[in-house]
């Protein structure tokens, strides 16, 4: 059994960077050889952080919100939205192990932790001061200057970009309980939509074809968008991934009644839907996984007068456009010439730097020039 397991907010440079210092601080000043594991939490709206994710031994979050867990032994975070509840703020006032923090002033946690673990422990290292000072400033947007941000010119920044960019892309494994509260998934659209989608890299197992639940907000509450299913479903709902046991769309033929428009969390009013395992499912045997989810809405413009409220408009695919070489040049031993051709059948291997395309009537319709 690992003697401390790090629960840290994941695809976030300050969550790995809290890890690293709270590691460092653990090892230098409470277990010296502590053997320790790291575990990446994701945030999603309303989710409780499950029991099974703690360890054995110790267990400490770190710029992640609040846990009333019993195996919670240490905590840091600087997120005002640190509690997922009254009462779960209530639990952390009510702490008396002088080992939970919570401390919205800071920009990043951390610097947080390394401040607490300085003052109040009387611990530093000095070999992460670099560490910390890069993670205040990706963390708190604290650039110079927007072309700092862009250029991407410190190695800090680079690493910022690949730890952001590697996501997880687990879906849901376990079900809601029976008051509601659990794992749910959101997918949200400017506008209403009428399917998604849906590839999966791994297909999950485990669960019923029907043991997805879909909602979607209709003005005051998550409604049913399965009214009526199975038989007569009110939406014409159909999900053809079984619950994301494969690839397939799910999708409905009629907009659901009263759907509206709806902020999560503070974001942008977006038509949404949610999904969750019902709570009588026991939960997937291997979780699904997605490649990729898209939805059904179609992108197009139109260099013309709109002239009727209903107007139709008729798509076809488009016309591969030729690309007639007019010149071309090219030295010995540049890869350019195919020297196994013969004279009466030659054969040129040509590169967009190694051809040359005069105007001509065919490129008119193309902004792309392939040679």
């Amino acid at each position: 059994m690992k003697n401390l397991r790090v629960l840290y907010h994941d695809n976030c440079f300050d969550g790995l960077a809290s890890a690293a210092v709270f590691a460092s601080f653990y090892r230098g000043k409470i277990l010296s050889g502590a053997e320790i594991e790291y575990e990446g939490l994701t945030h999603k709206a309303g989710q409780l952080i499950d029991e099974s994710l703690f360890g054995g031994g110790e267990n400490v979050i770190v710029d992640f919100k609040y846990s009333a867990s019993e195996k919670l032994t240490w905590w840091f975070d600087h997120h005002e939205s640190a509690f997922l509840s009254a009462a779960d703020e209530l639990h952390f006032r009510r702490d008396q192990s002088g080992r939970k923090f919570h401390d919205p002033a800071y920009k990043s946690c951390t610097k947080f932790i390394a401040a607490v673990t300085r003052d109040t422990f009387g611990f530093e290292d000095q070999s992460l001061d670099e560490l910390v000072h890069w993670a205040d400033i990706i963390d708190g947007a604290q650039f110079p200057n927007a072309q700092f941000a862009v250029e991407l010119k410190e190695p800090a920044m680079r690493l910022m970009t690949v730890i952001e960019a590697t996501r997880d892309a687990d879906l849901v494994e376990l079900p809601v309980d029976a008051s509601g509260r659990g794992q749910y998934l959101y997918f949200g659209s400017d506008s209403k939509l009428r399917g998604l989608n849906v590839v999966l890299k791994t297909s999950g197992s485990g669960v019923a074809g029907d043991a997805i639940d879909w909602e979607y907000w209709n003005g005051t509450r998550w409604a049913d968008l399965e009214a009526g299913c199975p038989g007569s479903c009110s939406f014409g709902f159909v999900d053809q991934t079984a619950s994301f046991s494969r690839n397939g769309t799910v999708y409905w033929t009629s907009d659901p009644t009263g759907w509206a428009a709806y902020s999560l969390n503070g974001g942008p009013e977006l038509f949404y839907l949610r999904a969750h395992l019902d709570p009588s499912s026991p939960g997937y045997g291997t979780r699904p996984r997605e490649s990729r989810i898209t939805t059904d809405i179609l992108l197009f413009q139109y260099c013309g007068d709109v002239t009727a409220a209903g107007q139709t408009f008729a798509f076809s695919p488009p016309v591969p456009t030729a690309v007639r070489i007019q010149s071309f040049s090219a030295t010995p031993a540049d890869a350019s010439v195919d020297r196994s051709a013969t004279p009466s059948s030659p054969r040129r291997r040509l590169t967009p730097t190694q051809a040359s395309c005069r105007s001509c009537s065919a490129c008119t319709t193309s902004s792309a020039i392939r040679p």
